[in-house]
């Protein structure tokens, strides 16, 4: 996924910190479950070079993150909730934001 994204989507995960695993490779940080030694699942991070005259520009690898699908489920739907409601939500807002999102995709569906 491009950098931009990856960094966007931060909150939307509870900003998990990433470790560096010492193979050139990165683990998503998380105290609830052991760092895998060897991941299950890859997200490879890049972004556009923009220290060259090359047309098109280059595109440069910036991580190789490996997790989990329980790691990353923990994190989306454990520390992100929670940490939205810490700084100021209400689980209202929450539902509500996500009933919103849902019928601009899914109009067809009576959500509450």
């Amino acid at each position: 996924m491009p950098r931009s994204v990856w960094d966007s989507w931060q909150k939307h995960l509870g900003a998990p910190d990433l470790v560096e695993h010492g193979d050139g490779t990165w683990r998503v940080q998380t105290d609830r479950f052991e760092l895998p030694s060897k991941p299950t699942s890859w997200i490879y991070v890049f972004d556009i070079a923009t220290d060259t005259d090359d047309s098109p520009s280059p595109i440069e690898l910036w991580r190789v993150i490996g997790t989990s699908a329980e790691i990353l489920a923990h994190y989306a739907l454990d520390v992100a909730p929670q940490a939205a409601l810490e700084a100021g939500g209400s689980v209202e807002q929450i539902l509500d934001s996500v009933r919103t999102r849902l019928r601009l995709c899914l109009p067809e569906l009576a959500l509450g």
